[in-house]
């Protein structure tokens, strides 16, 4: 019943009448900038095993809290321009995003241990472990674009191009044990480097509550891409005791996988023609943005240190989401 309702308020509000239709862009070119304040994900960044009320003798009773290191929100931004045909029919334009985030935390407890095995890892005893995180994001996206449909209150826009993405993620665990003098960091970083074809569509629904010069409308996007992923592996690892003190280098070969990508915008937009100036066309929209990359951050695992040859690939998510707030002005 709640979703009859619903549909019929929908389609009432599509019959009645609009004072004034969304003007096109006045002239050939545009630009935009865009705050966005995203959470970022990446998989696998539980970094260290805490045990309390461990039995010293048997070491089968306990408690045991596996830690993790995520990021929280933080600031991302965008840019682009257009250059759009005569008739606004058609266009091509351009946009960067750029996204630079870091995590820290510290544990401590009377038995710690890293989650991640690397060679010749196996610090378990009283004391700590810190976790930094960090990466560096920024893609560069392509795409001509031509108006499908323009009818009011509905419009559908299609774009294809192309997306370039660079990627650098690194996690870094530092064990400490005071028993043992000194301290052991293992730092894995990851390199990414994608390329491949992208389309979208966006779907406008302009409100009825408008003016001559002031326009209100619902905005759907959505974008993906089948990205070439050139992904490069690295470990270095530090162990500075009292009874050893060495350095080991690890070096995954580079390879490249397939790697889908995934947009999703949902928000509402202000049009207006400022000071009734037909010449200049300014847009504000604001809404929450889901972007994902599937399986693109390879991490290397090692099963055990009694084993340094035993490793295997396991590939993460990387995943943004967030509100933003997006200010466009056309002449």
């Amino acid at each position: 019943m709640k979703f009859r309702l619903v549909v019929c308020l929908f389609l009432g509000l599509s019959c009645l009448p609009l004072n004034a239709e969304r003007p096109s862009p006045p002239g050939n070119f545009s630009f935009w900038g865009e705050y966005l304040y995203l959470k970022p994900s990446i998989d696998q960044s539980f970094f260290a095993l805490v045990q309390e009320d461990l039995d010293n003798d048997t070491f089968t009773s306990g408690t045991t809290q596996r830690f993790n290191n995520p990021y929280g929100f933080g600031s991302a931004w965008r840019v682009g321009g257009e250059y759009a045909s005569c008739d606004a029919i058609n266009d091509i334009h351009i946009e960067g995003t750029y996204l630079h985030r870091k995590a820290h935390r510290e544990v401590s407890g009377s038995f710690v241990s890293a989650v991640d095995y690397f060679p010749s890892i196996g610090t378990v005893g009283a004391g700590s472990a810190i976790s930094n995180n960090e990466f560096t994001y920024y893609a560069i996206d392509l795409l001509f674009g031509h108006s499908l449909y323009n009818c009011c209150p509905f419009t559908l826009y299609i774009e294809g191009g192309a997306q370039f993405m660079h990627l650098n993620a690194e996690k870094k665990t530092q064990i400490n044990n005071p028993a043992i003098p000194g301290v052991t960091i293992p730092s894995a970083k990851d390199h990414n480097w994608a390329l491949g074809p992208e389309v979208g569509a966006e779907v406008t629904y302009q409100l009825p509550f408008c003016s001559e010069n002031h326009f209100f409308s619902l905005i759907a996007k959505g974008r993906g891409a089948l990205l070439v992923n050139r992904t490069h592996f690295k470990l270095n690892q530090i162990v500075n005791t009292s009874t050893l003190n060495r350095q080991l280098n690890f070096d995954n070969d580079p390879h490249y996988r397939i790697v889908p990508f995934g947009d999703i915008r949902l928000g509402i937009e202000y049009c207006s023609i400022p000071c009734g100036c037909r010449s200049l066309l300014l847009n504000i929209e604001i809404g929450y943005e889901f972007m994902t990359y599937n399986r693109l951050v390879d991490w290397v695992h090692f099963d055990a240190t009694s084993n340094t040859g035993s490793s295997f690939d396991n590939y993460s998510d990387f995943d943004l989401q967030g509100p933003y707030i997006a200010v466009k002005i056309s002449f």
